[in-house]
């Protein structure tokens, strides 16, 4: 069986997933739909954590089979609003790189196409790369081996709506 590697922006799925069904992703039957047809070599989950409100998530992860890296967020404050901004991009490559010489397979979950020049890296180590998320970029799209768009049977249930005023 083939060894895989998944590797999800949290931040990148949520805000996507947000904005296309208004409801959140279950990241166990995320993992096991990722996970099926391989043997998992590596898993990691890379979020922001604003309070302590995360860390129910964070272990609910880690039971999945997620390895969890966190950190805090940049704020950005305008006389408007205020934002919190969170990029993983650097930290998920620098992960791939210091693992792919164990995978046959790496999934990312992101729809971010500032990581074309990483699949393009994992396609020249060998390795099969799979773009599993909402809302994928074409370009992003027609740069991987393969691609997954996030469907409804892959959301948590209908309770969980997100509403406007959601954070």
């Amino acid at each position: 069986m083939k060894s895989v590697g998944i590797f999800v922006d949290l931040s990148n799925q949520f805000h996507c997933t947000k904005k296309k069904f208004r409801r959140k992703l279950d990241y166990k039957k995320y993992f096991a739909k990722a996970s099926k047809d391989y043997t998992v070599s590596r898993a990691v989950a890379y979020g922001s954590q604003i309070a302590d409100e995360a860390k129910t998530f964070i272990s609910c992860l880690k039971y999945i089979g997620f390895q969890t890296k966190y950190r805090q967020p940049l704020i950005i404050e305008t006389e408007e609003t205020t934002r919190f901004r969170i990029d993983w991009d650097v930290g998920i490559a620098m992960d791939v790189v210091r693992c792919i010489e164990k995978l046959n397979v790496v999934i990312l979950g992101s729809s971010d196409p500032d990581l074309i020049p990483l699949v393009e890296y994992i396609q020249e180590k060998g390795c099969e790369c799979i773009i599993f998320s909402t809302g994928i970029n074409k370009k992003l799209k027609d740069v991987a081996n393969k691609w997954i768009e996030i469907t409804e049977d892959l959301l948590e249930d209908e309770k969980n709506v997100i509403t406007n005023d959601a954070k």
